[in-house]
């Protein structure tokens, strides 16, 4: 944990819930957290309902997360949360061991590192809803941002230590399609409109390359 976030503690709000500080930031409500969860959702409820798949930037201590499985209900989904301090990572697993089994949380340090992930990879291929809670967000703005705007290298090498399974032949990024099948829909459409689509391109390439050089 960085230096400067090393004061945690936990407050309790007007209405009783419990509110995280750290480093003298609340990242909840100090009033209502549960509201103000629920007020943050409101501005994704469209997309909550078409989707099963969320990326949340931001776990404070879980209301919006609470309230996001709330409305997801009993049907199948993926929920990753990605949240830069160790502590408060810590905090919300002691204080919710179940709901922790239900959702991933990564700790983000290296904004470059989770993007070699390929579960991850596989995870952004389904065009997860990103949820962004504001408190978390602001306090290390610039790591999102940097995940946000990350740029897949271009050399591949840099990805082929991960990417191929252990036939050597085809990476599959889910359950109904393979790498392959991935990558005709991308140039069919002719369109490279997201970092998803570039690292799909990559990962094809390395493939490739790969297969030429066993049979070089």
């Amino acid at each position: 944990m960085e230096e400067r976030y090393s004061d945690y503690k936990l407050e309790t709000a007007k209405n009783g819930d419990i509110i995280p500080v750290l480093g003298g930031i609340y990242l909840h409500s100090q009033y209502d957290p549960r509201k103000e969860a629920e007020q943050l959702l409101e501005k994704y409820e469209d997309k909550i309902q078409h989707n099963t798949n969320f990326l949340i930037f931001g776990l404070g201590y879980g209301y919006h997360v609470e309230s996001l499985l709330a409305k997801i209900g009993n049907q199948k989904f993926k929920i990753t949360v990605l949240e830069t301090e160790q502590v408060v990572i810590d905090s919300f697993i002691q204080a919710f061991p179940e709901t922790c089994e239900k959702i991933e949380i990564i700790r983000l340090e290296n904004p470059k590192d989770i993007y070699s992930k390929l579960d991850f990879i596989k995870f952004l291929m389904k065009k997860p809803v990103i949820i962004k809670h504001e408190a978390s967000f602001m306090l290390h703005k610039e790591k999102y941002v940097k995940l946000l705007g990350f740029k897949a290298g271009k050399k591949s090498s840099q990805y082929k230590n991960f990417l191929l399974n252990p036939a050597g032949t085809e990476l599959y990024l889910n359950d109904e399609s393979s790498l392959v099948e991935t990558v005709n829909q991308i140039k069919k459409s002719r369109k490279i409109d997201s970092r998803a689509k570039y690292l799909s391109l990559a990962l094809d390439e390395v493939v490739k390359r790969e297969v030429r050089g066993t049979n070089s």
